[in-house]
């Protein structure tokens, strides 16, 4: 149950523009999102996410002193930031803020930066890899909303940005879609910056993120912030009530300008901590499209989180009373130097089992943690959780070096998601879930649905979802 936050710190407040808003067409565009029936669909068809975590830090990030210095992928690079009376640069690592998804040329950098874009090489080294594993989704977790757009359009204004020299994640994004891979991307999530930031200058962030990716078709769901502790006693610092008051504010603020901005869907999220006397309240209060929980740290499955027990009903019931589907944000095994992966080689297959079988319980998927692992994390069972690890090269350590770790696919793990069985069956992400469960993909328009609710008609919504803010669950409408 790892948080992962970003180490964004913006203390600067930054001129609103005016923007040219796209109203919001009523006809439900078979493109777009839909969640309905509890199920999630994508152009009209089911879709079961088989999503990765996707954090590739390059080695380089052990060489930071603070925000600064790094080496390879990590070297230092300019921000959009500087002093508008007497210009000084700033220059911070390139993985300062962890974002690793910025694929800018970063022209102003002396000597240039890698050539094609600052990451671009570590998504051509991972990304073919991750779709050949039968991954659809890609779940990231930060991203820096000084993006280029802003940095260009919001230029030379007060307090504002000095150059623009913003992060670029469209080439990430088109390279994504050119693997048939989609993203839940995550919108500016920060604790610190969510109970300290003025309102203004936070909305300010949002916008510049769904300005920018907001019209991708790679998208498919936006997270806001991850294990942020919501309701948790003493988490909080007192702000417990106040801070999920907040998120929902800012969820609300995000769904209402993506839909005016773009004219389309793109369900809201935000991950919690697996604490099961938590909800029940949490289900009726976050106003939340999808309800995430990291819970896949439960041994080898996932007993009583959708049937329930002494602490709360189970998610069966909670979603269909509150009607909304479950995304398992992080399902993996916490191991000290791989050891689960020798011990059981095929545990990846038994616990995707258990997770396949929640399909028509209100699950529409999870996310494997993770792709790679983490070498440089403090718990030391958390850090070769991942398919692969990197292996460490002289250019690694070497400051404006720009080639990627080599990857290394890891023993039994990897196969196991590539191939794997149970009990005689290939629970592993090539294989259909469809064929899994022996049931056909529903669409939109399916006549006959599998029984969900047990009691009452199951409920179903349109795309674009209309809310009422005076209640926490959703105001349904057929299609």
């Amino acid at each position: 149950m790892k948080s992962k936050r970003t180490n964004m710190m913006f203390g600067i407040l930054i001129f609103i523009l005016g923007m040219s808003i796209v109203e919001a067409s009523s006809v439900v565009n078979r493109n777009d999102i839909a969640i309905q029936n509890l199920k999630f669909y994508i152009e009209g068809q089911e879709f079961w996410i088989k999503a990765v975590s996707y954090e590739p830090v390059p080695l380089g990030r052990q060489d930071m002193v603070g925000e600064a210095n790094g080496t390879g992928l990590c070297s230092p690079l300019q921000t959009p930031f500087g002093n508008l009376t007497h210009p000084i640069p700033e220059f911070k690592s390139a993985c300062y803020d962890s974002d690793y998804f910025d694929g800018g040329s970063h022209p102003e950098r002396d000597p240039p930066g890698p050539t094609g874009g600052w990451f671009n090489k570590i998504w051509q080294r991972d990304l073919p890899v991750i779709q050949s594993l039968g991954v659809n989704t890609l779940r990231l977790y930060n991203a820096n909303p000084t993006t280029l757009q802003a940095s260009i359009e919001q230029q030379n204004i007060t307090e504002g940005y000095v150059y623009p020299y913003g992060k670029n994640h469209i080439p990430f994004f088109d390279y994504a879609e050119a693997h048939n891979l989609k993203i839940i991307f995550p919108l500016i999530g920060d604790k610190w910056l969510l109970l300290n930031t003025d309102e203004t200058l936070y909305k300010r962030f949002l916008m510049n993120q769904i300005d920018e990716i907001g019209n991708h078709s790679a998208l498919c769901m936006y997270m806001l912030g991850n294990e942020l502790g919501l309701q948790l006693p003493g988490d909080n610092e007192g702000w417990t009530d106040q801070l999920q008051n907040i998120v929902n504010n800012y969820i609300n603020f995000a769904r209402d300008y993506q839909l005016r901005r773009w004219g389309r869907f793109i369900p809201m999220t935000s991950a919690v901590v697996d604490y099961p006397s938590l909800y029940e309240s949490q289900a009726a209060g976050m106003d939340v499209d999808v309800f995430t929980t990291n819970a896949g740290y439960r041994g080898l499955g996932f007993s009583g989180l959708w049937e329930g027990d002494n602490t709360f009903p189970g998610w069966l019931t909670l979603s269909c009373q509150y009607n909304k589907p479950v995304f398992i944000g992080e399902w993996g095994y916490e191991s000290t130097n791989n050891q689960i992966n020798y011990a059981q080689p095929n545990w990846f297959n038994q616990k995707y089992s258990a997770l396949v079988e929640k399909i028509d319980m209100g699950c529409i998927g999870g996310s494997f943690f993770e792709f790679n692992d983490e070498p440089m994390k403090t718990a030391a069972n958390q850090r070769t959780m991942g398919m692969v690890n990197y292996t460490q090269t002289v250019c690694s350590r070497t400051q404006d070096c720009w080639e990627p770790e080599p990857l290394v696919f890891k023993d039994n793990i990897f196969v196991s998601v590539y191939s794997g069985m149970w009990n005689g069956r290939p629970f592993n992400y090539n294989t259909s879930v469809f064929d899994l469960i022996s049931r056909p993909q529903t669409s939109l328009t399916s006549s006959t649905w599998p029984a969900l609710c047990p009691v009452g008609p199951p409920q179903t919504t349109s795309s674009f979802r209309p809310r009422d803010s005076s209640t926490s669950a959703s105001t349904s409408t057929s299609t």
